[in-house]
């Protein structure tokens, strides 16, 4: 790529404050290429009271209205797919958003030399603006993406933008592998670029101040999940298991937005039923900023999910050195392979997981796993290759 080389991002959704975890992935990544110098802007949809307009580093935040009679609700929140789940009526605003990313994208096409779409929604106004601007473009899939490319239809929709797409990246081999069986045509454009992570170590004065301040953290064996609370990540299964009597002398903290109101009053009413208020804890959304405190704190990470990406909590579990037991599946499966540590359960049998904490192993060995700016640097490399094209 040329020195001067520009890109372009495309991402429905992006931090709109330090402590919002919203496109967390993106905002990483965007960190990660200021440390190698990349320039370009990002453009995503404007939410509420954000500026329309800032800077980080070398990259441009751009946000745009969608809405007809308003910014638009349909991105943010809990996210495209579950905000249509909860309000149908929400899908009005889709082509509003398709059309807004797409004209955004060409009006800037003087100012980049190649898009990159952050999930596959953004694939369709990226072939658009890139097919008209004559910019090529990559498309990034992440987890939730392949949950929806297992339906036919949205397949479908997918084909025409992953044909003009000069490359389609994946967080994992097991995401693309997937996304072979797919589109077998397309495999030699199909390329695996993990996720970094990034997990400072907490000053001790900070972590005293943390631990001072949540006195649910003292005193017990302390197990701990991070993610999105929704049926497929089964917080159930990890109610049901620190709800024994085997595991009475330890504490299980759930942390991660509470987005599927459903599923949370079933797992309150659950926590409730075992009698457990006072040792299972759901905590809710945490600021970024305090993830590293809790895994400091923790004895291990748990995670009974039934489907996963690339699941970047593990990841960071694992930097802090904190033991992590995970079901087997196929994404878990990669992460311990990757890096030889850690423990599997079957999925769903929480017998097996009770039997997994009883061994944890008492000490903390952080692992060396790879960074933003790493990741970044991957990307610079795949669009290097694509400019010279």
């Amino acid at each position: 790529m040329k020195n001067n080389a520009s890109i372009l991002i495309l991402t429905t959704s992006y931090p709109r404050t330090p402590d919002d975890e919203a496109g967390i992935f993106v905002a990483r990544l965007i960190a990660g290429m200021n440390v190698h110098k990349i320039s370009g802007t990002l453009l995503v949809p404007h939410d509420q009271d954000e500026p329309e307009r800032e800077q980080q580093g070398g990259v441009s935040i751009k946000r745009f209205s969608y809405g007809v009679f308003s910014r638009g609700r349909l991105a943010f929140g809990a996210g495209i797919v579950p905000n249509l789940r909860r309000n149908p009526l929400l899908a009005l605003q889709a082509p509003g958003l398709l059309i807004a990313f797409a004209f955004q994208a060409i009006a800037h096409r003087q100012s980049y030399d190649i898009l990159h779409c952050n999930w596959a929604i953004t694939a369709v106004p990226g072939m658009v603006a890139g097919l008209l601007a004559r910019k090529p473009y990559v498309v990034t899939i992440r987890g939730e993406d392949l949950r929806l490319l297992r339906k036919r239809l949205f397949r479908a929709v997918l084909a025409l933008p992953f044909r003009y797409a000069a490359a389609i990246t994946c967080v994992s081999e097991s995401t693309a592998n997937e996304l072979t069986e797919h589109y077998p045509n397309h495999s030699k454009k199909i390329v695996t670029i993990v996720n970094g992570v990034s997990v400072p170590e907490p000053d001790p004065a900070t972590y005293a101040t943390f631990q001072a301040a949540h006195p649910e953290l003292q005193d017990s064996k302390i197990a701990i999940f991070i993610g999105t609370i929704i049926p497929r990540k089964q917080v159930h299964v990890l109610i049901e298991t620190f709800a024994t009597e085997r595991l009475s002398n330890w504490k299980l903290l759930i942390l991660g937005r509470l987005l599927d109101t459903s599923y949370v009053a079933t797992i309150m009413n659950l926590i409730k039923e075992t009698s457990c208020t006072e040792r299972i804890l759901l905590k809710g959304a945490v600021s970024p900023v305090e993830v590293p405190l809790y895994l400091k704190s923790a004895d291990v990470y748990v995670s009974a999910s039934e489907h996963e990406g690339r699941p970047n909590s593990v990841l960071e579990a694992l930097a802090t050195g904190t033991p992590v037991i995970l079901s087997n599946i196929e994404a878990h499966r990669e992460i311990v392979a990757e890096y030889r540590t850690g423990f599997l359960f079957e999925l769903g049998n929480s017998s097996a997981l009770a039997e997994q904490i009883t061994c944890v192993p008492t000490i903390k060995t952080p692992i060396e796993i790879r960074s933003w700016a790493d990741t970044a640097l991957e990307y610079l490399g795949l669009f290097n290759q694509i400019q010279k094209k």
